[in-house]
Order: C-alpha cells, then sequence, then structure tokens
C-alpha cells in the first residue's frame, strides 16, 4: 500500500490528501475532466475551441514521454461531505509542494475522515 497524508492546502484552508498516483492515470483522467468541460465554454474563455471532439488517448499518451508516463506523482485529493473526491491537485514542482502542509501520515481514508470530523467539530 502507498503511503498517504493529510495535508493542509495553506491558500485554501483546506484539509486533503496526498497519495502517490502514477502520472498517466492523472493526466488520463484530467484530459477527460477537460474534455467534459469543454462542452461548456464560450469564445471568450482562454481553451475555447469550436473542436468539440474527445481527446484521442492514444495519440495524446504517444506525444508524452513514456519514462515519465509510468512514473508516480504525488496528488492532494479534496473531499466532499458525502466522502466524495471534487478535486485533485497533481504536485509537479518543489513550489506546489510548499502550498500544502503535512499533517500525519495515516493508514487509510477512514483516518482522514475521523480526523476532518474532529476538526471540524472544534
Amino acid at each position: 500500500m502507498s503511503e498517504m497524508y493529510i495535508v493542509l492546502d495553506k491558500f485554501q484552508k483546506e484539509l486533503g490528501v496526498m497519495r502517490p498516483e502514477k502520472f498517466k492515470n492523472f493526466i488520463c483522467e484530467m484530459v477527460k475532466s477537460f474534455d467534459e468541460t469543454k462542452k461548456n465554454l464560450t469564445p471568450d474563455h482562454v481553451f475555447y475551441s469550436d473542436d468539440l471532439k474527445p481527446t484521442s488517448m492514444d495519440s495524446f499518451m504517444k506525444n508524452l514521454d513514456q519514462e515519465i508516463v509510468n512514473k508516480y506523482i504525488d496528488v492532494v485529493e479534496f473531499f466532499d461531505e458525502h466522502k466524495n473526491i471534487y478535486d485533485k491537485a497533481g504536485i509537479f514542482m518543489e513550489e506546489h509542494r510548499e502550498r500544502y502542509d503535512t499533517i500525519k501520515k495515516i493508514k487509510n481514508l477512514n483516518e482522514f475522515f475521523k480526523y476532518r470530523n474532529k476538526k471540524e467539530r472544534n
């Protein structure tokens, strides 16, 4: 099992869980999410495009450095009140890591939810 940590986003004052994830999985999820989002973009948005076709993941992945694709990066996941992930951030540089204070190592998500609930009650 990979290591997980409770972290505090210093800017948003929000608790999350940092854990390793394969870069390939992270980037594929991001691209799929953007494909859904771009349907609602208007021409004044910086990422607007008339092309609403879904991104071809095969061609997208071929254009990435294959050595990087299979590496792990740290990600921080944020959970809503129903324990569903509603946001995720990848940590690619030290500046990204500096945004988070590590609170404690945890063995599973239940430890995170117990900790968060305790903090919310105080």
